[in-house]
């Protein structure tokens, strides 16, 4: 039913007189983007439109939504115009410095600007671990160790990875074998297994590679080079930030896991090739070729034996039990990123590392449990538990938890 028109002006006059929301400070709409709420992007417009040249903030954070919503060219072009006029704000340069790296295949002469804003960053922001970490991710990308190491001590310093993210990197470490090329899942896997090598001289014997990076011809030749694996052919011919392409895109990594593979298969690698239990389901390397075998932190490739039909996964449980009694479990209690961290990612969306470890445990139990091996089942699920306990496990790996508990046999048998 329509209203009369005197009713409609008298609930305009009600609307009129209504209080309305006061419009989110910079402090709230940081809060929410810190917390990828997502609608934090239009109070930094607004607060941005209104903010005078001497009031940088509000603009280099807008910067950094644009860059956590894909928008990098807008967050070049507000960082940008924050350094006109603060030529030394560390934010402004950590967030253009990113931005570059985003559009390395695309804009010639991006990686000497990347790199020549890294290195502002950390300049004129010390004391700020996001600068120092993204000045290792620019190393990284230039092939260049030297200036990567000099980062992890002041990562080191800062606590930049709280306490579980380095427990895990320690912990991984310890378990590679001796002298292996140890491939990890991303930042959080590499970075602190870095810190903790550099800054704690935990297993040097050990070459990290990092599985986001195998994308980038230049990273490619760094890595193999050191990992004394050879080189493939198109990442020989190709420029440093030329993405190989196929019909099913990107492909220099496959590219590369095919010929380290090969090697691995003629009995040709010089050096173990192993990988960190969290990227197991990226495959770079073939699984039908090569046997994965579960040694606890870290999955060791293999040649198959004779008879091997190519989809067991198998465990080493010795291997397997004396990781997970090595590993500290109390220190796995902690929060998952530092305070100023400004990687809504980190601070939100990774895996705590208490949360992986308690899955990790728990499939354990499964696996032991199913194979008979009573004992062994309620060793490996009270790891799991100790862990549960911590809240750190979000409640759809809760209850992943909770259901291998229930529905796997933990008190029968004896182990083999």
């Amino acid at each position: 039913m329509r209203l009369p028109f005197p009713a409609l002006l008298a609930a305009a006059a009600l609307a009129a007189c209504a209080p309305t929301r006061p419009a989110p400070t910079l402090e709230e709409a940081v809060a929410l983007y810190l917390r990828d709420r997502g609608e934090e992007t239009d109070a930094l417009h607004a607060l941005a439109a209104r903010a005078g040249p001497g009031d940088p903030e509000p603009r280099v954070w807008l910067a950094e939504a644009s860059l956590r919503h894909g928008s990098h060219e807008d967050a070049l072009r507000l960082a940008r115009g924050v350094l006109r006029t603060h030529p030394c704000h560390g934010m402004a340069h950590h967030a253009a410095s990113t931005a570059l790296r985003a559009s390395l295949e695309h804009r010639p002469g991006a990686a000497d600007s990347m790199w020549m804003h890294a290195r502002r960053a950390v300049e004129c922001a010390p004391g700020d671990g996001n600068a120092w970490l993204t000045y290792a991710w620019t190393a990284l990308f230039r092939g260049d160790e030297p200036a990567e190491r000099e980062a992890y001590p002041r990562l080191a310093a800062l606590g930049f990875f709280p306490e579980p993210a380095m427990e895990m990197a320690r912990w991984t470490l310890r378990h590679a074998p001796p002298g292996a090329v140890l491939v990890g899942g991303g930042e959080w896997d590499y970075f602190p297994m870095r810190i903790a090598q550099v800054a704690e001289g935990v297993r040097p014997d050990v070459t990290l590679g990092n599985v986001m990076m195998l994308e980038w011809p230049a990273y490619v030749r760094s890595l193999a080079g050191r990992a004394g694996y050879p080189l493939p052919p198109e990442a020989a011919r190709l420029g440093d930030y030329e993405i190989l392409r196929g019909e099913e895109g990107p492909k220099l990594a496959a590219t590369l896991g095919a010929l380290w593979t090969e090697e691995m298969l003629a009995g040709r690698a010089a050096r173990p090739l192993a990988l960190t239990f969290t990227i197991i389901d990226l495959q770079w390397v073939y699984r039908d070729s090569l046997v994965q075998r579960w040694d606890g932190p870290v999955i060791t490739l293999h040649r198959p034996a004779p008879g091997h039909d190519g989809n067991t996964f198998p465990a080493d449980p010795s291997a397997v039990f004396a990781a997970f009694r090595d590993l500290r479990l109390a220190r796995l209690d902690g929060p998952r990123a530092h305070p100023g961290d400004r990687s809504p990612f980190r601070r939100t969306s990774m895996m705590h590392p208490a949360e992986r470890v308690a899955l990790l445990a728990a499939h354990f139990a499964g696996e032991r449990g199913l194979r008979g091996d009573g004992p062994g089942a309620r060793e490996a699920m009270g790891w799991a538990e100790t862990l549960l306990a911590t809240g750190r496990v979000r409640p759809e790996h809760a209850e992943t938890i909770t259901n291998i508990r229930e529905n796997v046999p933990l008190t029968a048998g004896r182990r083999p």
